[in-house]
C-alpha cells in the first residue's frame, strides 16, 4: 500500500491523468460491452432475418424471371402455326412411318423455343402413340403408360394452363422399373407441363423437366456467407430443392409449414431436435413454392459474439494506446501532410490539375495523397479526352451539315439524269446513277452511329458495283454472308472504307485480275467480318503505323475508334498480310447488339 502511494505521489500530473484515463476507459468499456451485447442480440436477429428474407425475395425474383421467360416461350409455342400443322398431320397419320417422319420437324420446333434455355433438363411432347423431342437414355418418357401418371392427370385438370409439378422420382413416376436406382442428377426432377391439344381419344402434352441446378446455382451464389440449410418446398410438403441433396423429392411433415405458407414471406421461430432455429422464407409468385433458409440461433450469435469481442478490443486499443502515440506524432505525421493536401486541393479548385504533392506522413495519408495525385492526373486526362470528343463531335456535325446542303436538288438532278439515260437506252449507266442515288440517300437519311447491317450492307454493295464499273471490272468480288447477321446493328460505314482500301491500294501496279473476298459469320458468340484481297500486301512497318492509336487518320483507325467507343476495347480490327501475296482485314464485333 505504501509503495503504491509512493509510486502515485511521485508521478507527474501527465502520468496521473493517463492512469486515471485508462481506469475510467476500461470500466466504461466493460460496462458498455455488456450492455451492448444484451441490447444488440435482438437487433442482430432482426437484421440477419431481414437481410436473409430480402435475399430470398431477390432469389425468387431471379428464378421467377427465368420461369416466366420459359412460360412465355411455352405460350409462343402454343400459337405457332407449325406446331398446329404438325399435330394435324399426326392426327391424320395412317402408319407408324408417318408418325416417325414427324419426329424431326417437331423436335426442331421444340429446340427452336427451348434448346438455348440452359435451365431445362429435357423437353418432350408426349402423345398416345409416341414421344417427340430429343431426350437421351435413360430419361425417355414411355408413352404407353403416360396416361396413368400424375403428370398427365395434372396437365388435363389444368385445361391448357402451365402446371408446376414439384420434384419426383423420374423412374417411379413413369414406372421404369427395369432401370436401377442410381440417384443420378436426372433421377429427381421437377416439371412444367401443359396440355397442348386433344383430339378424338388422343392428346398432346408438353413436358419440360428441370434438375435441382436451377435453384442450387442461385442459392449457393447469393447465400454463400450464411450458415444453415436452404430448401424449396411445395404446399404439399414435397422438397423441390435442398442443400442436402438426399432430401430432394422427400415429403416434409412439419407443423410450421402451414403457417409459413399462410404468411407467404417473413420469418418464424421453430424448434427441432431440442434446438432453436430461425426460418426465413418467401413464396414464389410463379410456382407457389416456398424458398427458405434455416439458421441456428446459437451458431448465428457465435459469429457475432466474436465480432463484438474483436470490436471491444480494437476500441480499447484505440482509446488507450493510439491517443498516446497520436499526441506525440500528430504534428509531424498528420498536420504537415494535411496542410500540403489542403494546398493542393486549393490549386486544383482553381483549375491547375498538373500539380503533384510529395507523399509524406503516415500510410493512410500517403495513400490519400497518392489517390489525390491520381485523381488530378485522371481529371486532366478526362478533360483532354472530353475536349477531343467535343471537337470530333463538332466536326462530325459540320460534316453532316455540309452533306445535307440541298440534298433534294442533288437527288432530283440524279433522277433527271437517270431518266435521260433510260430514254437513250443506256441502262448500264442508269444502274450506276441509281446506285449512286441510293448511296447518297443512305448517307443523308440517318445520323445514328449504329445502323442495321442490312442497310449498311446495301450501301456497301452499291459502292462495290459503282467501283467495278469505274475500274472496268478489273477486279472481282466474292461474297459469303451469313443472313442471320442482317438483323444485328453495326457502326455506320464500317466496311466500305476497308473495301475502298483494297480497291485503291491493293491493286496498284498488278498485272493480274484482282479478287476481293468478303465474308461475315458468327463464331464463339462474336461476329466476324473479313475483307481479303490478292493485292500487293502491307509491310510490317506500315501495318504498325496504321494500327497506332495515336494515328488520327480517317481510315482504319477511325473505324477502330468507333468500334471501341460503341463496344469497348475487347473488339477491334485485325490485319494479316503477306507482302506481294494477300491482305486480310478482320472486324470483330459482339453478338448481343
Amino acid at each position: 500500500m505504501k509503495l503504491r502511494k509512493l509510486f502515485f505521489s511521485n508521478l507527474g500530473l501527465k502520468g496521473k491523468f493517463i492512469i486515471i484515463y485508462i481506469i475510467i476507459v476500461t470500466f466504461f468499456l466493460t460496462m458498455t460491452g455488456f450492455i451492448y451485447f444484451k441490447t444488440t442480440s435482438s437487433i442482430v436477429y432482426n437484421v440477419v432475418t431481414a437481410d436473409t428474407v430480402e435475399l430470398l425475395v431477390k432469389n425468387n425474383f431471379v428464378i421467377d424471371q427465368k420461369l416466366g421467360l420459359i412460360n412465355e416461350y411455352t405460350n409462343g409455342l402454343m400459337v405457332d402455326n407449325d406446331l398446329s400443322n404438325y399435330l394435324d398431320n399426326y392426327n391424320k397419320a395412317k402408319s407408324d412411318f408417318d408418325i416417325n417422319n414427324l419426329d424431326r420437324p417437331i423436335s426442331e420446333l421444340l429446340n427452336k423455343y427451348f434448346l438455348y434455355t440452359s435451365e431445362i433438363f429435357s423437353t418432350n411432347l408426349v402423345t398416345k402413340k409416341t414421344v417427340f423431342g430429343q431426350t437421351a437414355y435413360p430419361t425417355i418418357i414411355p408413352f404407353k403408360n403416360f396416361k396413368n401418371t400424375d403428370v398427365y392427370r395434372l396437365a388435363t385438370e389444368a385445361q391448357g394452363k402451365t402446371v408446376w409439378i414439384p420434384t419426383y422420382d423420374f423412374y417411379k413416376m413413369f414406372s421404369q422399373k427395369y432401370i436401377p436406382s442410381t440417384n443420378a442428377s436426372y433421377q429427381k426432377v421437377f416439371s412444367a407441363v401443359k396440355l397442348v391439344k386433344t383430339f378424338n381419344e388422343d392428346y398432346a402434352v408438353l413436358v419440360l423437366n428441370f434438375s435441382d441446378d436451377l435453384y442450387n446455382k442461385v442459392f449457393t451464389s447469393t447465400n454463400h456467407k450464411l450458415k444453415g440449410d436452404y430448401l424449396v418446398v411445395s404446399p404439399e410438403g414435397v422438397i423441390v430443392s435442398h442443400s442436402n441433396q438426399s432430401m430432394i423429392g422427400t415429403t416434409l411433415n412439419a407443423s410450421w409449414l402451414t403457417n409459413a405458407f399462410k404468411k407467404k414471406s417473413g420469418f418464424i421461430m421453430i424448434q427441432a431436435e431440442g434446438k432453436s432455429f430461425i426460418l426465413c422464407f418467401d413464396t414464389s409468385a410463379k410456382t407457389g413454392w416456398l424458398s427458405g433458409r434455416i439458421l441456428e440461433k446459437e451458431v448465428l450469435m457465435e459469429e457475432y459474439l466474436k465480432i463484438i469481442l474483436k470490436n471491444m478490443l480494437l476500441i480499447l486499443a484505440f482509446l488507450v494506446v493510439i491517443p498516446i502515440i497520436v499526441i506525440i506524432l500528430i504534428s509531424i505525421n498528420i498536420i504537415h501532410p494535411i496542410d500540403s493536401l489542403r494546398g493542393g486541393m486549393k490549386e486544383s479548385g482553381q483549375g491547375r490539375f498538373d500539380i503533384k504533392i510529395k507523399e509524406s506522413g503516415i500510410k493512410e495519408l500517403r495513400q490519400l495523397i497518392r489517390h489525390f495525385n491520381d485523381m488530378n492526373y485522371s481529371t486532366k486526362q478526362l478533360i483532354k479526352e472530353n475536349y477531343e470528343i467535343i471537337i470530333m463531335k463538332k466536326e462530325a456535325e459540320l460534316n453532316a451539315y455540309n452533306l445535307q446542303l440541298n440534298p433534294h436538288f442533288i437527288a432530283n438532278s440524279l433522277n433527271i439524269i437517270n431518266l435521260e439515260l433510260i430514254k437513250n437506252k443506256n441502262y448500264d449507266l442508269s444502274d450506276m446513277v441509281v446506285e449512286l442515288s441510293q448511296m447518297m440517300d443512305y448517307t443523308l437519311k440517318s445520323s445514328s452511329h449504329l445502323v442495321s447491317f442490312k442497310d449498311d450492307w446495301g450501301h456497301t454493295f452499291n459502292y462495290i458495283k459503282v467501283m467495278q464499273r469505274r475500274h472496268n471490272k478489273q477486279f472481282e468480288v466474292e461474297y459469303d454472308i451469313n443472313p442471320e447477321l442482317f438483323e444485328y446493328s453495326v457502326p455506320k460505314f464500317f466496311l466500305q472504307p476497308l473495301i475502298e482500301n483494297s480497291i485503291v491500294h491493293a491493286f496498284v501496279n498488278i498485272n493480274y485480275k484482282g479478287i476481293i473476298r468478303i465474308s461475315a459469320f458468327i463464331k464463339d458468340c462474336k461476329r466476324f467480318f473479313t475483307i481479303e484481297d490478292n493485292g500487293v500486301g502491307i509491310d510490317e512497318f506500315t501495318k504498325n503505323l496504321i494500327l497506332n492509336d495515336g494515328n488520327k487518320s480517317v481510315g482504319i483507325n477511325n473505324i477502330r475508334y468507333r468500334i471501341k467507343y460503341a463496344y469497348g476495347d475487347e473488339y477491334d480490327i485485325l490485319i494479316e498480310s503477306v507482302l506481294y501475296v494477300s491482305t486480310k482485314i478482320t472486324v470483330i464485333l459482339p453478338l448481343d447488339y
